[in-house]
């Protein structure tokens, strides 16, 4: 997972991921290597959220032109020269 991010270290990984696997959506596993290997899955409950977050990113990305316009529209709104 590091690697697929991409310029994050173990130590900020680790505390990224603390509260989804709190939450039961990621499965934290350690091997007994030396140093210990820690390694981290989608549980199921994760899986079976991904498909919709899927979809919500994949909505927001087809719509983000329309939603930075209503953000430009409502800052105008409420910019105390208007």
């Amino acid at each position: 997972m590091r690697d697929r991010i991409g310029g994050i270290s173990e130590k900020m990984l680790s505390q990224n991921l603390r509260v989804p696997a709190r939450d039961g959506l990621v499965e934290r596993m350690v091997e007994p290597d030396i140093p210990p290997k820690v390694s981290y899955r989608l549980s199921p409950l994760g899986q079976e959220g991904s498909a919709p977050l899927h979809a919500l990113l994949d909505w927001i990305a087809l719509r983000a032109p329309d939603i930075v316009l209503a953000q430009s529209l409502h800052d105008a709104n409420l910019s105390p020269h208007s």
